[in-house]
């Protein structure tokens, strides 16, 4: 696996790797080209496998400050303002999905809740009324 200054890439997120990129720009007096190559390496390391997808355009206006935000962000990546909001914002996105479809439980919850599958509870009828309502409601 490739490694970035002998840290795995894997376990770099972009405030990381914006503080390696920025101690090479300053420690580093060779060319630029060699900051720059490995910091495309690691952009395009976390999407490798939507880089041969059909790609399509997304567009967003933004306020001048906002826009210059970017640039300096991606500029000290050693990204395009492109390379570097698509990085982030896909990035973000698993974040959230994740965040949004994981239930996280203490295991005493957990056991309380295969419990309840394993001898669910016998239907009271606040429940029997509602199932009945939403047969009505609903039809199949």
């Amino acid at each position: 696996m490739e490694e970035t200054n002998g840290i795995d890439p894997l376990l770099l997120n972009s405030d990381v790797m914006a503080v390696i990129v920025w101690s090479q720009r300053f420690t580093d007096s060779c060319s630029s080209k060699h900051i720059d190559n490995s910091v495309t390496k690691w952009h395009h390391m976390n999407v490798k496998h939507i880089i041969d997808e059909p790609r399509k355009r997304i567009t967003a206006r933004v306020s001048n400050s906002v826009r210059v935000t970017l640039e300096q962000a991606a500029e000290l990546l050693g990204a395009t303002v492109n390379q570097f909001v698509v990085q982030t914002a896909y990035l973000e996105a698993q974040r959230v999905i994740e965040r949004e479809s994981v239930i996280r439980l203490s295991q005493k919850d957990a056991r309380k809740v295969l419990s309840l599958l394993d001898k669910p509870p016998k239907p009271t009828k606040r429940l029997k009324d509602a199932v009945k309502e939403f047969k009505g409601i609903v039809r199949a």
